[in-house]
Formats: structure tokens, C-alpha cells, sequence
């Protein structure tokens, strides 16, 4: 990240579709000031049926959805680098 933050907030476990959570403390913590990367990490049960079936995330049912999201992070990273 650019050398003025020395952190940047994370916001895992998000709620899918109608649910706002994600966004409001996205929202939130924007308005605190607070540096927050912009992809968050949604919640699927993608992460339940991998971790129980030995496969990786991206093989789960909805794992390729859940799995885009941490390609997203680490886009976001390598950009800000």
C-alpha cells in the first residue's frame, strides 16, 4: 500500500445479496477516515463445502464466485504497490 497508510482495514465475512452490511461498514469506516481496501471477502458456504469436501475454494459449488473475490484483493494489492 502507498507509504502514507500503514494499514488498511479488510472487510471479510460480508453478506450476500440484499443484505448491507458490507457496504455500510465499508461506508462507515470511510467516513471515520479509516483506510479500507475497496474488494470485500463475501460470505459463501462455498468455504463450508470446500474445507468438508478437501477441495479447493474454487472447485466448490459457488467457489469460482467466492474465489473472484480474493482475486479482486489481490489485484487491489498489487495495484496499490
Amino acid at each position: 500500500f502507498p507509504s502514507h497508510d500503514t494499514f488498511r482495514v479488510l472487510i471479510n465475512a460480508s453478506p450476500t445479496g440484499r443484505q448491507t452490511d458490507g457496504a455500510d461498514c465499508y461506508a462507515a469506516l470511510q467516513e471515520m477516515s479509516i483506510p479500507v481496501v475497496k474488494q470485500r471477502i463475501r460470505f459463501f458456504k462455498a468455504y463450508k463445502h470446500a474445507a468438508n469436501e478437501g477441495i479447493p475454494l474454487y472447485k466448490a459449488p459457488n467457489g469460482k464466485i467466492a474465489w473472484a473475490d480474493w482475486k479482486g484483493l489481490w489485484t487491489e494489492i498489487k495495484e496499490a504497490l
